[in-house]
Order: C-alpha cells, then sequence, then structure tokens
C-alpha cells in the first residue's frame, strides 16, 4: 500500500521532492535497497535544494552507507539553514557515536533535549553516550529521566548492567521483553550485546 502511494504521489507531481525523500526512505529502512534509495533522497534535494531536512536525509543516506565524514558534512551544513530542528541534532548526534566522538555527540544529545525538552528517546541517547564516556551515575539519572517505554527500559537494564546491579538490569529487561518485545526487537538486542549475551543478541 505505501508503494501504491509513493508511486501515486509521484505520477500526480514528478517533481514534488518530498515524495522521492519518502521513496527514498522506504528503499533504505524497508527494503534496503541503498543505492536507490540514496539516488532518491538526492533527486528529491534537487528538486528543493534549500530544504534543510532534505539536505540531513542526504546525511543520513551518507550514513546508513559507511561514509560518516560526509554525513557530519552534511547534517552540519542542514544546520547552517536551520539550527533549530532537533531530529537534525539527533542525527548529528549518532553519526558522532558512529566515530566514538563522545562529546562531540553528548553536546549534539543535548541541544536536542535543549530544543525539545519531551524528544523521544532523548534522555536515553545522552546517557548511552554517558555510558561510553564511563559517566555511569550521570548516565543514570538520564535514563530515569526518559519519557518513552521502551528507551527508559532499556537504558536502565543497560547502565544497571554497566553499574553491576544483575537483578536491576535483568528487571528492566524483563519489562522490556515482557511490555516492548513486540516492537523493540532492536533495543532488546541492544541490551544483550551490551551485556555480552552474544547468541542472544543474534536472537
Amino acid at each position: 500500500l505505501a508503494d501504491q502511494a509513493i508511486k501515486m504521489a509521484i505520477s500526480n507531481d514528478p517533481n514534488h521532492a518530498f515524495s522521492y525523500f519518502v521513496r527514498g526512505a522506504s528503499r533504505v529502512f524497508n527494503k534496503f535497497k541503498f543505492k536507490e534509495g540514496v539516488e532518491d533522497y538526492q533527486r528529491a534535494l534537487t528538486l528543493d535544494p534549500g530544504n534543510a531536512f532534505l539536505l540531513a536525509a542526504t546525511g543520513t543516506a551518507a550514513r546508513v552507507t559507511g561514509q560518516f565524514d560526509e554525513a557530519i558534512t552534511r547534517y552540519q551544513s542542514a544546520l547552517t539553514l536551520d539550527p533549530v530542528m532537533p531530529e537534525i541534532h539527533a542525527w548529528l548526534g549518532l553519526v558522532y557515536l558512529y566515530v566514538e566522538r563522545w562529546d562531540d555527540a553528548e553536546t549534539a544529545y543535548r541541544k536536542t533535549l535543549t530544543l525539545s525538552p519531551q524528544f523521544t528517546g532523548g534522555h536515553f541517547r545522552v546517557g548511552r553516550v554517558l555510558i561510553m564516556k564511563g559517566d555511569l551515575s550521570t548516565a543514570l539519572t538520564e535514563m530515569e529521566q526518559e519519557t518513552s517505554f521502551i528507551y527508559r527500559a532499556t537504558g536502565l537494564a543497560m547502565v544497571h548492567h554497566k553499574l553491576g546491579n544483575a537483578v536491576a538490569s535483568q528487571n528492566a529487561m524483563d519489562d522490556l521483553v515482557e511490555n516492548g518485545a513486540d516492537e523493540a526487537a532492536y533495543q532488546v538486542a541492544e541490551v544483550y550485546g551490551v551485556r555480552g549475551e552474544v547468541d542472544k543478541t543474534f536472537e
């Protein structure tokens, strides 16, 4: 149905930039057709070159294909066009996390929360960086402030494991699996990965 809707949108207006962005997102994240998806992202930006969101989308295309420096450049360029879009700061934080630039990742994520205090997963993202930096007590505080159930349970399971609180980590994990596994398989795998439970991670 999504494919039909996208095809109809492009047929009705072949120059509608956002339609190509949506098709690109579907190809990248639903079908793993990265080359075609990246081409759609670029076509969208060509049709609307001053659009910060679409420029950031090409940064995401670079990120998911492993071109991290290019992704950072494109996100930063998008922020010069629209410095108050919280999503772009969050995406920039993610690529900083990938390249282990912990301080830059924390700055980007905290900016996201400054702009949008209820940003879903915002405190979890800050907490995850703090875990990597070894600041576990502050990471715990961040995870406890997270408003999304899935991200909160994920973060608490991670940070309690790092703190050596096995029971608290397992309680959070049990809660995540019982109440969120249908939509949070990735997060369940993340927790198992952090805890070094390799077989369960792949499962």
